[in-house]
């Protein structure tokens, strides 16, 4: 026994594949439910043998097989004769595992099996026979599934003795008891390609006057005569255990075509195809007769139906999905089906007996439909009439003049009328229509209808990362037929379960719920399901504020560097991927380059837009031919790059923030990002290299990333995204002219990519090269006078460089490319104010507003038009409005879901109520102003308001106070959050200008009045209610109710510290924190302090800076 080729090995037919109805396809969206599917349907594991040391050395392998030897032997009434010899060096015990049982197969009705020996010859010398009594007779396998249409049985042998360094050998006999067709015979056979063979023989004998029809490797084939016998014989050996990895691929996708190459040895006594086709016409045509039960059967399923396409859907709908498959391959155990009235009382059939009820079913609504025979698994040898090169039986109907011929597979239960499997199409079957009446005819090499897929999900993402979706999924055709066998096979109470899987297997990490879906049944329709998607943690939110849009995953099969054959990519598919995710409140997509790809063998369409806070994703991708020959390797492999590069990007979000200025960072970074999708080099060693940069890169080890970049640029020179890359760590080091380098040799590398130039643009202004930057963005706009980038940067390094009238000409150009850009119309209007044109600035300030429907940018339009007494009465109202919208969306704030977000929302609460007592404070209406202004200081303490403050104290003469707010600003500037260096030096300026007034010197900015001030400010004294020294940290929520003039305390969460302290949370919520609440709508903010009780000094609450508080544990 040599392994799985003999245990199928059969003498009169070639081992066929058992699922012939695995619907497997070789790419495409179909691939998300290869894991699903190949769960459901087949337990089988594949493993790839270690490569040998060399050729020659054979020690590592498990077993070798010295010798296997084949005699077959024909006889006219097609009767045969077989005996197979065999001799297997073991080495391992793998090996000893997999010779120790050994195994015979037979057919019990037509043959006979022997066994005339199994012997061990031991390393020492001596010789172990195996006893009779180590011989079973079992049912095979297949019998045990489907006794009623298989008698195959099995033969096992327990190899007695058998250890490592032992040889085993065997000598089994088979003959027939009677001929499976009297006076024809055929037999195919394939060499043994699995280890090492040093030597195998085949040799087949045929009386001589029997004419036959041969085929086999020419090179080693001899043919002679002997005792009235015509024998012919074929010698193989195979030294070399090694797989090839590109004709393993090829074969795979062969396989998954069903167009495997045919046996290698093939031989038959039919001589032509009309004769096959009589033999099995003989054997069905009885069985397709109507009876009165089918004929009944058939008029209860027609009634009302006067339209030949009606009955016919509605009989195959009934065959179809009614009746259950039995996966029994064409050839085992029978080729006779059972008569159509036997079918249609036990309710299942195999391939035979579902064509024969179907077909007597047709005949009695006066439809003829012919039988056809296939090969599910391999190309059809038109050379060879042999039954051995079929496996299934399909039906054939022709069609009137002018229509298609319908094709009808009913084994696959849930497939829509007409559909083949793709191991069914665009091959020759046999049909047979009559008695003499046969021919070949090839199948389509497509289904009736286009393979279609459209995915849509509707997702919304809350700030603290949690994505919430409700996805569909509409299929028609090749996944449409998995689907619905997938939620067949399983109860619909498992169908959470099934859908689970397949989400997993489309690398969707998170969880499913509320599963409804189509009847699996109902195949005249496309298959539709829905389901609840919930994902915690969406990967990059809470780190980066950035997402992947969740999609279809959109798979096409990748190119193998040696590979020498097409790439197969099957029957043409249109499938949509429809995205709409809703981004937290506060946050706004930068959405990302719409995307067109066209070659001759597909395209793809990507569009992207935002709709208020939410992105919208519409991804369209067509195929339009069966495989990508080599000619085109380089364009395939660059489509299906950007494809992916598309749908695996990384999509960044602005969110609303306290910074007075539009800055272009998150822009730039993600850019930068993009800039990952630049090809791969053409050495595997440079892309390792780079790689192990970007790792060192991802744990914020800059330094250590220099060094394996600097190796993947020496190993290919024209690396460009390693160039990109290594210039960014070079900025990173400080190390300038070598990053300029990096990239110019990244420019030259790829010149036609846009995106390294504008990266270079980027990384200069991050790193306050301004000057330097100017020239890149001149020379980007020259090459790219399309892209409002390039004179939006531009803009921004003369306004940096303090040239405010080329600043103002670059915007005017960037806005009039793109108008509806806030940030462009802010930088054009700041750059107007700088140069004096103030009508201008006041204009490109009301279209910022007009525009700006979710109040991003009104908090920043109304503080540049209060510092220039610009429209303030328009100022106001802009921010009015920002203030509402903060304080609303505050109200949300809770401590039982507290986020890092919420904490931290009190800057931009603060920022927004400085603007506002700012606006106030310059339209002199000076009350509100102090309200608004002192909430805003009692919240952060910040630097710029305590100036504020100042300044309207001085205005009001209260001397004391306006001296000391400024000694506070002086002192808290420099720690302000968020104020841009720009803006530094001006409030600093004017802080210590106001305090030399006022109190005749500018005070040192290390003032420990004011440092002890701060915290003072901070700090709130209780009465004792704890003894000796204890402590505890706390969250608290302070809450306004839009009618009192205050914040009272409104929840406290224990965040760390003294068990005992922990019960005292009780102590906060009467102190008053001395917060104004100035305005009449309610909002919230948290701060965090420590309670605590000292010995010597008491007890108080002592509140963090918030520029402290990074988490909520």
């Amino acid at each position: 026994m040599t392994g799985d080729r003999v245990i199928y090995f059969l003498p009169f037919y070639r081992a066929p594949t058992i699922n012939t109805q695995a619907m497997i396809r070789s790419w495409g969206i179909l691939s998300r439910l290869t894991v699903v599917i190949a769960a459901l349907l087949t337990s089988r594991a594949q493993t790839t043998p270690s490569r040998e040391p060399s050729k020659t050395d054979y020690s590592q392998e498990a077993a070798i097989i010295e010798l296997l030897s084949t005699k077959l032997a024909f006889e006219n009434d097609g009767k045969f004769r077989r005996e197979q010899t065999s001799r297997v060096r073991v080495q391992t015990d793998a090996g000893v595992q997999h010779w120790g049982l050994l195994s015979f197969p037979f057919q019990s009705s037509t043959q006979a099996v022997e066994i005339e020996y199994v012997r061990v010859q031991k390393s020492d010398g001596t010789t172990v026979i195996t006893p009779p009594d180590n011989v079973q007779d079992l049912d095979s396998e297949i019998t045990r599934s489907a006794p009623f249409y298989s008698d195959l049985r099995e033969k096992h042998v327990a190899v007695k003795g058998l250890g490592k360094g032992d040889t085993v050998e065997y000598k089994v006999q088979w003959h027939s008891t009677k001929p499976l067709i009297p006076g024809q015979f055929w037999f195919s056979y394939n060499f043994h390609h699995d280890g090492i063979v040093l030597e195998e023989r085949l040799e087949i004998g045929v009386p001589v006057e029997r004419a036959v029809k041969v085929k086999g490797p020419q090179a080693t084939q001899t043919v002679k005569t002997e005792s009235g016998s015509r024998i012919y014989s074929w010698t193989y050996s195979k030294l070399d255990s090694a797989k090839e990895p590109a004709h393993e691929q090829q074969r795979e996708s062969e396989a998954a075509r069903g167009h495997l190459p045919a046996p290698e040895v093939q031989i038959t006594s039919f001589q032509k195809w009309d004769e096959v086709g009589r033999w099995y016409w003989g054997l069905q045509k009885d069985r397709i007769e109507p009876t009165v039960a089918i004929r009944v059967k058939a008029a209860e399923l027609t009634k009302g139906l006067t339209d030949e396409d009606a009955k016919l859907r509605a009989l195959y709908s009934f065959v179809s999905t009614q009746y259950r498959y039995i996966g029994i391959a064409f050839g085992i155990g029978r080729y006779q089906p059972h008569a159509a009235d036997d079918v249609l009382t036990n309710n299942y059939g195999d391939c035979k007996d579902k064509h024969t009820l179907l077909a007597a079913l047709l005949q009695s609504s006066g439809i003829t439909l012919y039988p056809a025979l296939i090969s599910s698994s391999m190309a059809l040898d038109k050379d060879i009439p042999s039954p051995a090169q079929f496996d299934h039986v399909i039906g054939y109907l022709p069609r009137g003049k002018g229509k298609q011929a319908v094709w009808l597979d009913t084994t696959v239960e849930v497939a829509p009328f007409g559909y083949l499997v793709p191991r069914l199409r665009n091959k020759p079957t046999l049909v047979m229509s009559s008695d003499n009446g046969m021919e070949l005819v090839d199948t389509p090499a497509d289904p009736l209808f286009q393979n279609t897929e459209a995915f849509h999900i509707n997702a919304k993402l809350n700030e603290d990362g949690t994505l919430e979706a409700k996805i569909e999924d509409t299929t028609r055709g090749d996944s449409e037929v998995l689907l619905r066998a997938a939620f067949r096979q399983v109860a619909q109470p498992e169908w959470k379960d099934l859908v689970q899987r397949i989400s997993y297997a489309m690398g969707y990490a998170g969880t499913v719920s509320d599963i409804n879906a189509s009847k699996p049944e109902t195949v005249s329709e496309p298959f539709h399901f829905t389901y609840s998607y919930n994902r915690k943690d969406y990967p990059d939110w809470k780190t980066d504020q950035r997402i992947v849009i969740p999609s279809v995953p959109f798979f096409l099969p990748p190119v193998r560097d040696d590979a020498s054959y097409p790439v197969w990519l099957g029957s043409p598919f249109d499938a949509t991927s429809d995205s709409k995710v809703e981004l937290p409140a506060g946050y706004r997509p930068d959405v990302p380059p719409n995307v067109d790809l066209k070659y001759d063998f597909a395209e793809y369409h990507a569009s992207y837009s935002a709709d208020g806070g939410a992105v919208v994703a519409k991804r369209h991708l067509i195929t339009k031919m069966h495989e990508i020959p080599m000619a085109e390797f380089d364009d395939y492999r660059s489509f299906v790059k950007n494809l992916q590069n598309d749908v695996n990007r990384y999509m960044q979000t602005s969110s609303l923030k306290a910074s007075r200025v539009a800055s272009p960072s998150l822009a730039a970074a993600q850019f930068l990002r993009d800039l990952r999708e630049l090809p791969d080099s053409s050495s595997s060693e440079a892309n390792r290299l780079e790689s192990e940069g970007r790792n060192a890169i991802s744990k914020q080890d800059m330094a250590g990333a220099v060094s394996p970049l600097q190796k993947a640029v020496s190993a290919d020179p024209k690396f460009a995204r390693a160039w990109v890359f290594l210039g960014m760590m070079l900025f990173a080091q400080k190390e300038t002219d070598s990053a300029i380098d990096a990239f110019q040799k990244a420019i030259q590398a790829q010149p036609s990519q846009a995106s390294i130039p504008k990266a270079l643009g980027y990384s200069l202004m991050a790193e306050s090269h301004f000057k330097e930057a100017v020239p890149v963005w001149q020379d980007y706009i020259k090459a790219n006078p399309e892209d409002a980038d390039g004179p939006g940067n531009l803009g921004r390094c003369f306004a940096k460089l303090n040239r405010h009238l080329q600043a103002a000409t670059a915007f005017e150009a960037a806005v009039k490319l793109k108008g509806d850009r806030p940030d462009l119309q802010m930088g054009l209007a700041s750059e107007y104010l700088e140069g004096g044109e103030v009508q201008k600035a006041a204009d490109a300030f009301q279209k910022i507003a007009e525009m700006d429907s979710q109040g991003i940018y009104l908090n920043d339009v109304a503080y540049k038009m209060a510092k220039a007494d610009l429209r303030l009465p328009t100022a106001l109202e802009y921010s009015r409005r920002a203030v509402h919208g903060v304080e609303e969306e505050s109200q949300k704030i809770a401590l039982s879901n507290l986020k890092v977000e919420d904490a931290r929302s009190i800057f931009r609460l603060a920022a927004y109520w400085d603007t506002l007592g700012w606006v106030y404070e310059r339209m002199s209406n000076l009350e509100p102003a102090e309200q608004y202004l002192r909430a805003s200081w009692k919240l952060t303490q910040d630097g710029t308001v305590a100036g504020h403050l100042c300044h309207l104290y001085k205005r009001t003469h209260k001397i004391a106070l306006a001296i000391e707010m400024c000694r506070l600003a002086v002192y808290r500037i420099p720690m302000s959050e968020g104020l841009p260096l720009s803006e530094y030096a001006g409030e600093m300026e004017a802080a210590q200008e106001n305090l030399k007034n006022l109190a005749g010197s500018a005070t040192q900015t290390k003032n420990p009045d004011a440092s002890d001030l701060v915290i003072r400010e901070r700090t709130f004294k209780l009465p004792r209610f704890l003894p000796g020294t204890e402590s505890a940290e706390f969250f608290i929520l302070l809450a306004s109710d839009g009618k009192s003039k205050s914040f009272r305390v409104d929840d406290v969460k224990f965040i760390s510290g003294s068990a005992k302290m922990k019960l005292q949370g009780k102590q906060l919520r009467g102190i008053d924190f001395g917060v104004p609440a100035p305005s009449e709508v309610p909002a919230h903010f948290v701060r965090r302090g420590i309670l605590g009780c000292y010995e010597y000094s008491g007890c108080a609450f002592v509140l963090l800076d918030p520029a402290t508080v990074r988490s909520v544990n």
